[in-house]
């Protein structure tokens, strides 16, 4: 990785050990728990309701997806300093 793709993922490694991020996830757990489609009038609300909770679950999400990515792309980094090395 590139010092400004190193940047980026330290940035979010900084970002998820904030008290501010851990009151977030806590209040999207607590969201996404009591998400209900129950009540909804058709499926224009349907699809409104599923958007919400898709993106309340991104942004609870994105901790592991970043630490997945990351971890992804210095494997790809690693192999490929293997193949230059053999």
């Amino acid at each position: 990785m590139d010092i400004n793709e190193e940047r980026y993922y330290e940035n979010f490694s900084d970002l998820f050990l904030t008290d501010g991020w851990q009151q977030l996830q806590n209040l999207l757990a607590t969201k996404i728990q009591q998400f209900t489609i129950e009540g909804l009038k058709d499926s224009k609300e349907l699809h409104t309701a599923q958007g919400q909770l898709d993106a309340l679950k991104f942004v609870f999400n994105l901790p592991e997806s970043v630490k997945a990515q990351r971890e992804y792309l210095q494997q790809q980094e690693q192999q490929q300093t293997e193949l230059e090395d053999a």
